[in-house]
């Protein structure tokens, strides 16, 4: 369960450093092998998509996949063939703000007008 939560994990903050606008995959890709390395998993293959991450990128995926037998405390013979899988896809932040065209700003987050004030 600990490798699972942590690959699931760091999937979701890599593909978290991808949709900030200006990332790149090798963004990604570094913080998966960092984060990947700090909990001590080994063996393990990133898929990130798009292939490159520019200002018209809708969503950023990453999938990571290890093998269980490498990556546990249990003897290998008894999960030889099993492999932790996680992918996690996010939407960019450029999508409603940066793309020119989309929306009329004010019309997606409002004027402000009834939010209360704090005096």
């Amino acid at each position: 369960l600990y490798v699972k939560h942590g690959v699931q994990m760091v999937a979701y903050e890599a593909a978290r450093a991808g949709v900030v606008p200006g990332a790149r995959s090798a963004d990604v890709e570094n913080r998966a092998a960092n984060l990947m390395a700090a909990i001590g998993v080994r063996n393990y293959e990133i898929d990130v998509e798009p292939d490159v991450i520019n200002n018209l990128t809708e969503h950023v995926s990453v999938n990571i996949v290890c093998d269980f037998a490498s990556n546990s405390w249990l003897p290998p013979a008894f999960f030889d063939q099993r492999q932790i899988t996680s992918t996690i896809s996010l939407q960019h932040e450029n999508m409603a703000y940066l793309r020119p065209g989309d929306a009329d700003l004010a019309s997606i987050i409002g004027d402000n007008h009834d939010e209360p004030v704090d005096q």
